[in-house]
């Protein structure tokens, strides 16, 4: 997780890409690319495969669990100082009475935004 002592907390006001995704990293200009590692999607007790991740033959939806597991988990334990008040990530679980190895997961994500632009408003100065 995070860890900012009390001075980077007074200083930071916005959070950061790392702060909610491990070890990601951007690339700017022509050809501008994210890269998240899969090691970073690493979320107790399981994580993303080498096999899940490929591009040409691994599974979009365990790539997109793993990911918002991990957001999820990362954005709920920042200290308030760091965390978006313009964004809330929520996860839900629903256990299948039939088979009890069995549920579904959901996660909620809101943003506040500009109507006009569709962009995330900023943070408040507080």
């Amino acid at each position: 997780m995070t860890s900012l002592d009390s001075a980077q907390q007074k200083l930071r006001t916005v959070m950061t890409p790392t702060d909610i995704i491990a070890n990601y990293s951007a690339t700017s200009g022509v050809g501008a690319a994210i890269t998240i590692p899969i090691a970073s999607l690493q979320v107790s007790p399981t994580g993303l495969t080498d096999a899940e991740a490929d591009a040409a033959t691994g599974n979009g939806v365990a790539v997109l669990y793993e990911l918002l597991r991990h957001i999820e988990a990362r954005f709920n334990g920042l200290p308030p100082a760091v965390k978006s008040k313009r964004m809330s990530i929520a996860r839900g679980k629903i256990m299948n009475p039939s088979d009890p190895k069995r549920s579904t997961v959901t996660f909620a994500v809101a943003f506040e935004i500009n109507d006009d632009t569709a962009d995330v408003l900023p943070e408040p100065i507080s």
